[in-house]
C-alpha cells in the first residue's frame, strides 16, 4: 500500500449546473371547516452536468484499468511526472468536475387548522414529505437510489401545536421518519 497526499482543489474550468423541474399543487380551505387549509405538492426536478468529484480510489482504477487519461492527469508519481504510470503514486489530486446527475420527485404535504380555544387561538400544523425518487449518477459507480435510507428517508413529518395569548405564544413541536436502510442495493440473505 502507498501511502499519498490528496490534494482536493477548485475547477475554474466548471460549468454551471442546469436543472429541469416540474411542479405543481393545489391548496384547499374548505368553506365547511374555517381555519383550515390543506396543500399538497408534486416535485420532480432532474439536474444534469451536476459538480461533483471521483474519489482517490475509483481515479486509481479508472487510470489503470480503464486508462482514462484525464484521470490518469490528477496522479502524481514519486519520479516526478505527472498523468504517466511509472513508479510509486505519492498524490492524487481530487479536482470538481460536471459529470453528475441527479433525480429527485416527491411529494410535499402540509395542513394547519387553526381555532379559539379559551382566550387563546391554538394552531395544529403538520407537514410531511415523501421522496419517490432520489437517483444520483456519478457516472463512474453505479446509480444510488436513495429515497428510503438514512440520507432521505422515504417520509418525514413535523407535528406541531402552538397556543397563542398575547404576547406569549407556546409550542410543542414533534419530527419523525418512517423506518430507513443503510443502502437500498444491499441483498439480506436469509437461511434455507
Amino acid at each position: 500500500a502507498d501511502q499519498f497526499t490528496e490534494n482536493t482543489t477548485g475547477n475554474l474550468a466548471l460549468t454551471p449546473e442546469v436543472a429541469d423541474s416540474i411542479g405543481f399543487g393545489v391548496v384547499l380551505t374548505p368553506r365547511f371547516a374555517p381555519g383550515l387549509a390543506v396543500s399538497i405538492d408534486y416535485f420532480d426536478i432532474d439536474i444534469q452536468d451536476a459538480v461533483g468529484t471521483i474519489n482517490a480510489q475509483n481515479t486509481v482504477n479508472l487510470c489503470y484499468e480503464q486508462g482514462k487519461q484525464d484521470l490518469c492527469n490528477n496522479l502524481v508519481f514519486a519520479s516526478g511526472g505527472v498523468g504517466v504510470p511509472g513508479s510509486d503514486i505519492v498524490g492524487i489530486n481530487i479536482i470538481p468536475i460536471n459529470f453528475a446527475s441527479q433525480t429527485n420527485k416527491g411529494i410535499d404535504i402540509e395542513a394547519s387548522y387553526r381555532m379559539p380555544v379559551g382566550p387563546g387561538n391554538m394552531t395544529i400544523r403538520g407537514l410531511a414529505t415523501h421522496y419517490i425518487d432520489n437517483i444520483t449518477n456519478n457516472g463512474v459507480d453505479y446509480p444510488t437510489e436513495n429515497a428510503g435510507t438514512t440520507t432521505t428517508p422515504s417520509w418525514n413529518y413535523r407535528l406541531s401545536t402552538s397556543y397563542d395569548i398575547e404576547p406569549v405564544t407556546l409550542t410543542l413541536t414533534g419530527r419523525g421518519f418512517d423506518s430507513m436502510v443503510y443502502d437500498p442495493s444491499y441483498i439480506e440473505c436469509t437461511s434455507n
